[in-house]
């Protein structure tokens, strides 16, 4: 169990603690998405900055949220169409929010950390 995989317990930790709608269930979801973003590390030998690494990371929390919530939430009963647009969106999420913004608050750091400005 990697960093990745704390940070998203935590967060879910936080979300029932809070008092959040999902109750308990949240830190198990936080658990999935933490080993899918653990397995695209794997996959990529953990090159955290890279596009490739950061894109298999966000294919790994798509799939790996994705089969649990399909089982959990009952997606098999829906048709072939409904479920594949919501593996698509729910990926075109995740690769905004994994991907590019993680890519840019990296690059930000980088540029403050070298002593530049916004």
């Amino acid at each position: 169990m990697g960093s990745a995989t704390i940070g998203e317990v935590l967060a879910a930790l936080a979300e029932v603690l809070y008092g959040s709608q999902f109750g308990l269930g949240a830190l198990l979801s936080g658990l999935v998405q933490g080993l899918g973003s653990e397995f695209g590390f794997l996959v990529t030998k953990n090159r955290y900055e890279s596009w490739l690494s950061l894109t298999a990371n966000s294919i790994g929390i798509t799939l790996f949220s994705f089969v649990y919530e399909y089982i959990k939430l009952g997606y098999y009963a829906f048709s072939l169409p409904f479920v594949l647009s919501l593996l698509v969106v729910r990926f075109i999420s995740v690769f905004f929010f994994c991907t590019i913004l993680v890519r840019a608050i990296v690059k930000l750091y980088h540029r403050f950390a070298a002593g530049g400005k916004a």
